[in-house]
């Protein structure tokens, strides 16, 4: 192939890349149930892994420390992952085209001065040294920058959200780690907590909050590695604690099946969004609704989330 032959390649690889980058954007912050892009799906759960195993080489609690800050740093690689991206795209693209850059200082330009202008232009500094002199070139130039400047933009209000649902979360958990010690005083075990008035009208709106963080975890993947080092605030292994109470079987009436549809509606997003393929075979004999799967897949949660038993 000649050497404009593979100049060539470069434009068409970054216009696929570029779709592909896209794409991905749309699928982690517009699609409301996608559980992410699939560049962004994998490589968070990449990142979690380095982090599980890397954890495993820790004594307690440094561990447990470590893997608590798996999801802000994950949060913020997979964003700015998207800015170097599209750096590298409209690097690419230019690339061929490099004829049409020119510099006060620098006669020939090279990948590295593409790149640098790429950079410059993607994160909306405005035109340095190196200036495009053809339209169509100057057109690119306002693409990229209109590009660098949405995502910019996108990448912020993506992660407003998703720590706003973090705290969602653990506000939740902590409230139901505070009516499960309620529950545990009561003169007759849990079931008198569990029925009274007050709870019950805390179940339905606990049920809908419940929807809610699923649906969050479906629209934001990264919220399933955000792991609190206390258990207190962590809503997986409450709902564990839940799950163990005979009681939430037997409750009646509209609240109480509202709340045991929430909370196995938590468990199996969860349980789709995060766990590995592999790690979500179930025993023969269990109907998709049994409470034995649900336990199953919690168990699989925690272990996955290096929670032990909770």
């Amino acid at each position: 192939m000649t050497s404009v032959g593979i100049e060539s390649l470069f434009a068409v690889v970054g216009a696929g890349v570029l779709a592909l980058l896209f794409y991905d954007v749309l699928l982690t912050v517009f699609h409301p149930r996608r559980h992410g892009g699939p560049v962004h799906r994998r490589q968070n759960r990449a990142l979690w892994h380095l982090f599980r195993w890397a954890s495993g080489y820790l004594p307690e609690p440094l561990n447990q420390r470590m893997l608590s800050l798996g999801g802000p740093l994950i949060a913020v690689p997979s964003v700015a992952s998207w800015g170097l991206w599209l750096v590298l795209v409209f690097a690419f693209v230019c690339f061929p085209y490099r004829s049409d850059l020119s510099s006060s200082r620098i006669e020939e330009l090279g990948w590295s001065d593409v790149l640098y202008f790429s950079g410059y232009v993607v994160s909306t500094l405005g035109v340095g040294d190196v200036v495009p002199s053809s339209p169509g070139l100057r057109l690119l130039t306002v693409v990229a920058a209109m590009s660098g400047f949405a995502l910019f933009a996108v990448a912020t209000a993506y992660l407003l959200a998703v720590y706003q649902h973090v705290a969602r979360e653990q506000v939740l958990a902590v409230e139901l780690a505070t009516l499960l010690e309620y529950s545990r005083g009561t003169e007759d075990g849990d079931r008198v907590g569990f029925e009274s008035p007050e709870v019950a009208a805390w179940a339905q709106t606990a049920s809908r909050r419940f929807f809610e963080i699923a649906q969050a975890h479906g629209q934001y993947p990264v919220l399933h590695y955000f792991r609190p080092v206390d258990h207190e605030r962590a809503l997986v292994v409450q709902v564990g604690r839940m799950l163990r109470l005979p009681m939430l079987r037997r409750m009646h009436g509209w609240p109480g099946y509202q709340l045991t549809q929430a909370v196995r509606r938590y468990v199996r997003g969860l349980e789709s969004g995060c766990l590995p393929m592999a790690d979500r075979s179930q025993p023969a004999g269990l109907a998709s609704d049994s409470w034995a799967r649900l336990g199953i897949a919690h168990g699989r949660l925690l272990r996955y989330m290096r929670y032990g038993d909770g």
